[in-house]
């Protein structure tokens, strides 16, 4: 469900954006990576977690919606609230001025994601460190 729906809003914005887009990846679930001109990266960011917060609604009845979060049986029978959809966009700024190791990018990644991941609800995250 999240890999389709995040797939077409990629896909959707990018054209809308007319980006100067260089690259697109899946990298295996609901994880995707964009390589675009970097002044490109907050605005496009910004435009998939809008278009991600009004269609992935469509996945909850209103009365989920309304409460922020749908409730679930797990595995030990147990009723546990689970928080709605949400999607974090890392952005990392890389100019090509110095070279980065693929490692150190996925590492510096990974942290965005993670802090993305601890906040409620969607989020453009990005790399400060230069």
């Amino acid at each position: 469900m999240t890999p389709y729906l995040l797939s077409r809003l990629i896909q959707e914005t990018l054209a809308k954006n007319k980006s100067g887009l260089r690259f697109v990846g899946h990298l295996g679930g609901d994880d995707f990576v964009l390589i675009v001109d970097p002044k490109e990266g907050q605005v496009l960011g910004e435009a998939l977690v809008e278009r991600f917060e009004t269609e992935s609604k469509a996945f909850f009845s209103d009365r989920d919606v309304e409460r922020g979060y749908y409730e679930i049986v797990n595995r030990s029978g147990r009723r546990q609230s689970v928080p709605l959809l949400s999607l974090t966009v890392a952005i990392v700024h890389h100019d090509g001025s110095l070279e980065m190791h693929p490692r150190r990018l996925t590492d510096i990644t990974a942290e965005l994601r993670v802090y993305g991941k601890s906040q409620p609800g969607s989020i453009v995250v990005t790399d400060r460190r230069r």
